[in-house]
């Protein structure tokens, strides 16, 4: 072809598959999409910082574990420099340990561990005089909830003059529960579904399906405990003993923790801790909670907390964490774990976690301070 302007020969045009336009239009859209909420968030939360100028600062130089550093917002309460100040933090859905997924733009913490964090943080930081904990959750692993609980009583007991108040929102069961038996003083609201104080080991056995599709397991243990609870296997009722005596022992714990933190004699505790959920009246009724109330009643109960171990403070602030290590952070309560319960529960019991991909299928599920809706 020729050129009509200068007489030199021109490449002819090069054509462009229909796919391959689409193709580069939604990668554009795509980085567009997620790219400009990523600068308009980043702006806005910078600008947000700006504008509230002595509202946001450090309270403390510290960290949390693994280094964490953490800077205060102010989010509401008065005081001039002799005010209390009280971190409020939350413990949100199911509690169980994740492993935490980065990608270019988003990243996402494993909740309980970044609370273990805060938790010792505040701990450090001798201007803090209590810790406000929201639960929501329907417990979890038994080992997690007793690390999450013993943080907050070494942050009460870590020196005079400290207090921890734990605030129950739509669901505080079992080891949400636990976890509260460290406060000094428990609020729930109108609506809050609580108790289910117990635990349990959630399993299937798959030995009649088995037998019928002409599946058989082979185990090559050392013993025949080591594979206990074979789903593919007929029940073995000293199993199902051996494993019993482990929930007991685990239960009778949690028991001894309600009874000293609420001051109830186990016999009377018994009765109304076999398991069964509560709403808030019938929990307040067993002196499982101190009183019911929402917000501005939870604030008023933090201010009176606050005065009695700093009489000689001015006011009470209270203060949200956040992270110095990223803006945009997804807690992994966004997971199905914390989603549809009874999926959540079914793919649990199949061994997958969190809706990751699928764990192996133990022979013996872990014991669980949960309460599950099936």
């Amino acid at each position: 072809m020729e050129d009509c302007c200068n007489g030199q020969e021109r490449a002819p045009a090069r054509k462009t598959s229909f796919f391959g336009g689409c193709f580069t239009g939604c990668l554009l859209a795509l980085i567009i999409m997620v790219g400009l909420p990523v600068v308009m968030m980043s702006c806005a939360v910078t600008k947000v910082a700006g504008v509230m100028g002595g509202g946001m600062s450090a309270l403390t130089e510290g960290s949390g574990r693994d280094g964490a550093a953490y800077t205060y917002v102010w989010r509401w309460g008065n005081g001039g420099d002799k005010c209390a100040k009280v971190a409020r933090l939350a413990l949100e859905g199911v509690i169980m340990k994740e492993t935490p997924s980065k990608s270019l733009f988003l990243l996402e913490e494993d909740k309980e561990n970044e609370l273990l964090s805060q938790i010792e943080f505040v701990t450090d930081d001798d201007e803090i005089s209590g810790i406000w904990i929201d639960i929501d959750s329907p417990g979890g692993e038994v080992t997690l909830s007793d690390d999450i609980r013993h943080a907050l009583e070494v942050f009460r007991t870590s020196r005079r003059g400290r207090f921890v108040f734990a605030r129950f929102c739509g669901l505080a069961c079992s080891g949400g529960y636990y976890v509260a038996t460290a406060a000094d003083y428990i609020m729930a609201e109108p609506t809050t579904i609580t108790g289910s104080i117990g635990v349990i080991m959630p399993g299937f056995n798959a030995a009649g399906l088995a037998e019928k599709l002409g599946i058989r397991s082979v185990n090559i243990a050392s013993s025949e405990n080591k594979a206990i609870l074979d789903p593919l296997e007929p029940v073995n009722p000293e199993h199902v003993a051996l494993l019993k005596s482990v929930v007991d022992e685990e239960y009778e714990r949690f028991l001894s923790l309600v009874s000293e933190s609420r001051r109830i004699p186990k016999d009377e505790l018994r009765p109304v801790a076999d398991g069964r959920v509560l709403t808030a009246r019938q929990a307040l009724a067993a002196k499982l909670i101190d009183d019911i109330g929402y917000e501005e009643d939870a604030m008023m109960v933090v201010e009176k907390l606050a005065a009695e171990v700093a009489p000689d403070s001015d006011g009470v602030r209270i203060y949200r964490l956040k992270g110095e290590d990223g803006l945009f952070r997804f807690p992994s309560s966004l997971k199905l774990s914390s989603g549809i319960p009874a999926i959540a529960d079914a793919l649990s019991a199949l061994g997958v976690a969190g809706g990751d991909a699928p764990a192996a299928l133990s022979p013996a599920s872990r014991p669980e301070y949960r309460h599950t809706s099936r």
